[in-house]
């Protein structure tokens, strides 16, 4: 684990918790709180996964950090979850079931304020040799761009697959 905590530290810390200084973080698959944890955030950090054993650790590291054990999708829709930053690792290409998938990624930018980083397949190649434990329905690229839901960029590589960066863009009020 060791090396790819190394890798996302290096990209949440040159694309994120040190440039738009969030007040909240929602961190979608919490698995890796050490990630988050060794940066100096203030705000308001609320974790979510589905496994007790992550959660409990995760809670002994950072006791004054909010752990929810539940599934995203049940939480998500009117359950106050929204954040600036919205953080999803390694949870879409676990996503077997493509309307899932598509809900998922949905939700994941209902609940984004300002930015989302998230990390899935952008072809079938990335699926390397666990092509029966992960999913690939389409490119995460394009399953971005048909919502629509702000200016998205591909910041890197990890594990492969292609982390994104979505950047909302802000509402017009018509007057």
């Amino acid at each position: 684990r060791g090396g790819y905590l190394e890798r996302k530290r290096e990209l949440l810390g040159r694309l994120l918790i040190d440039v738009i200084e969030p007040r909240s973080i929602l961190d979608v698959g919490c698995g890796s709180v050490e990630v988050v944890g060794e940066f100096s955030f203030s705000g308001k950090y609320t974790g979510i996964d589905l496994s007790p054993s992550i959660l409990k650790r995760n809670r002994q590291l950072r006791p004054d950090w909010t752990f929810i054990e539940g599934d995203f999708l049940a939480l998500a829709p009117g359950g106050g979850l929204d954040a600036d930053l919205v953080i999803c690792f390694d949870v879409l290409a676990y996503q077997h079931d493509e309307e899932t998938y598509q809900r998922f990624v949905q939700e994941l930018m209902n609940v984004t304020r300002r930015v989302a980083i998230i990390n899935g397949f952008d072809s079938s190649h990335g699926r390397g040799k666990a092509p029966k434990l992960t999913a690939y329905h389409e490119p995460l690229s394009s399953t971005l761009s048909q919502l629509d839901a702000g200016q998205v960029s591909k910041v890197g590589r990890f594990r492969g697959t292609s982390v994104f960066r979505v950047d909302k863009l802000p509402v017009m009020s018509v007057e």
